[in-house]
């Protein structure tokens, strides 16, 4: 999707990508491994703040939920109720509801700074458990939606003549 609208960063990524995390998975074939060391590069590359430091851990962590989590929620659909069927999904739109308030927490630490950061972190996850569940609860709906357009907006970005290639 980053692809579509944010060159700039996309390209960012993909110099990380090509200098960093690629020749790493070629030598160890450890995702993982790999993310923190461009984690780590970031960290340097940024200055060696706390609030820095905070958003690579939380992003890391995401990546690694990411990781563990996808081959467990990618069951093919067979013959069955539709309702049971529908849970791989409904557990994929919990996973990125709870994935998106990390990533926007940590994205809070990075441009806000530690004071920010540690602001939200308290009103999301240590304030009181009605507000995070409805957050979490609209965060849920925002990936149930976003799950339901992601195919059309595939479509749009394919048929955009303006396509940026790096």
């Amino acid at each position: 999707m980053r692809d579509c609208f944010d060159g700039a960063s996309n390209l960012k990524q993909k110099n990380h990508d090509r200098h960093i995390y690629i020749p790493i998975v070629k030598l160890t074939s450890l995702k993982l491994l790999a993310s923190m060391a461009t984690f780590g590069f970031v960290y340097i590359w940024h200055g060696t703040a706390t609030y820095i430091l905070i958003w690579c851990i939380l992003n890391y962590i995401g990546i690694v939920l990411e990781q563990t989590c996808s081959p467990l929620l990618s069951v093919k659909k067979s013959e069955g109720i539709k309702f049971f069927l529908d849970w791989p999904r409904r557990m994929r739109c919990f996973f990125g509801a709870v994935l998106l308030a990390v990533s926007a927490i940590s994205n809070f630490y990075f441009f806000g700074g530690k004071n920010i950061g540690d602001l939200f972190f308290r009103r999301l996850f240590a304030d009181n458990l009605p507000n995070t569940i409805i957050l979490l609860f609209i965060l849920y709906c925002g990936a149930q939606v976003s799950t339901e357009l992601c195919p059309v907006h595939a479509r749009k970005c394919d048929n955009n003549p303006i396509k940026m290639k790096y």
